[in-house]
């Protein structure tokens, strides 16, 4: 069995990434979601001239700072009928109201003296336009607002609310379905015999996938039993977009998973990266549904998520854009691995200074309550220097 290279198996994926039909949803439910298509402002922000701030009226011609002006209305937020206002009188006027045609600046109340239904300005320095936001000084109607492929964020959807948008066309969230195998596993809250370990594969691909907004359909601890597997691969396959499969994938008397895909007609794009930890994982397709079979071991299995399956489920939901966050960094000190396989390298990047972490055994997961980064060493690196630029990988 060749081993292939991880930029090959990235490859292998992305070619993978089914095309999915756009749907319509309301803006609040899209957060994390991507844009299936540009749009555009439907009308002018700010839709009228209007105040920015709370104060009074005037028309520009022949103002002057020493005479008092008769105050013939107001114009307060949501006004709709709006007062006359001739040269040599003033409106009042508040934050986010109609400025009326006539007006030509808005001079704050803190700057205006007022006596009974008469203000006079306090000082000589005021402009046309002032304290004014012109209609369509923000967006004007029919410009480009947000590109295609672009990811929802509050922040987004709060610009797009501000033009009265409902609903939005963005590629939808895969189903994501879990099976966890291993029979030496028991779960979190129960006292485990002799030779049984706590399951945690299935909180943490939970957690990760919380962190793209996503929940799994299932999370389900499956035995060892190679008819119960088919059985319950083959329920999943119809249940899911994407299934992440832990445990059983290596090539021990017990590791059934390979041969459970084969009978379920899952055809294999790859098998076996060069690289550490994670050598054995499995990546299959049958028909739309996309199937990553994982190893056990927690860090394992949270690298692979990391450096693959994160990956891939952002192609999908992203209309098939190639994400990969890879960053640089310079090493803190100096490091070196042996020849032969890429390791992706539990660290920690702060100031633009790269940690490398102590545990980074598959088997061992505390590196990951502090690391923010996979450093990724290429197979035919050796020794790494301080000073020396490295990649990495957000996580």
């Amino acid at each position: 069995m060749n081993f292939i290279h991880y930029q090959d198996a990235w490859q292998l994926l992305f070619d993978s990434v089914p095309e999915k039909q756009a749907v319509k949803k309301n803006l609040p439910d899209t957060l994390g979601h991507y844009t299936s298509e540009d749009i555009y402002a439907p009308v002018d922000i700010p839709l009228f001239d209007n105040s920015a701030m709370d104060g009074f009226g005037f028309i520009n011609q022949n103002l002057s700072p020493d005479t008092f002006y008769p105050i013939v209305g107001e114009s307060k937020a949501g006004s709709s009928s709006l007062p006359v206002c001739l040269p040599g009188q003033a409106i009042r006027i508040f934050t986010g109201a109609p400025v009326p045609e006539q007006i030509d600046l808005v001079v704050m109340k803190e700057q205006c003296d007022v006596q009974e239904n008469m203000v006079r300005i306090m000082h000589e320095s005021w402009s046309p336009g002032m304290n004014i936001r012109p209609k369509g000084s923000q967006t004007q109607k029919g410009s480009l607002i947000l590109p295609a492929k672009t990811k929802m964020t509050p922040g987004i959807i709060g610009f797009l609310a501000g033009f009265g948008l409902e609903k939005i066309s963005v590629f939808p969230f895969p189903e994501i379905g879990i099976l966890i195998t291993g029979d030496e596993l028991v779960p979190p809250g129960k006292t485990p015999e002799f030779g049984k370990i706590y399951e945690s594969n299935g909180t943490a691909l939970t957690a990760l996938l919380a962190e793209i907004r996503l929940n799994p359909v299932f999370v389900k601890k499956v035995p060892d039993v190679p008819e119960v597997l088919n059985k319950e691969i083959k329920a999943a396959l119809l249940s899911c977009d994407i299934l992440i499969l832990t445990g059983g994938i290596s090539v021990g008397d017990y590791d059934f998973v390979q041969d459970a895909l084969v009978k379920n007609n899952v055809q294999k794009q790859f098998y076996k990266i060069r690289q550490k930890p994670g050598k054995p994982i499995f990546f299959g397709k049958k028909e739309d549904v996309s199937v990553f079979a994982l190893p056990g071991n927690p860090a394992s299995v949270f690298t692979c998520f990391e450096v693959y399956v994160r990956p891939f489920i952002e192609a999908f939901i992203s209309g098939k854009t190639k994400y990969i966050h890879i960053e640089t960094a310079k090493m803190a000190h100096d490091f070196s691995k042996k020849k032969g396989l890429t390791h992706f390298f539990k660290s920690v990047v702060s100031e633009g200074q790269l940690t490398m972490l102590t545990g980074q055994e598959s088997y061992k997961m505390d590196a990951f309550t502090t690391a923010n980064a996979l450093v990724i060493l290429e197979e035919d690196s050796e020794n790494i220097y301080e000073g020396e630029f490295v990649k990495y990988i957000k996580i």
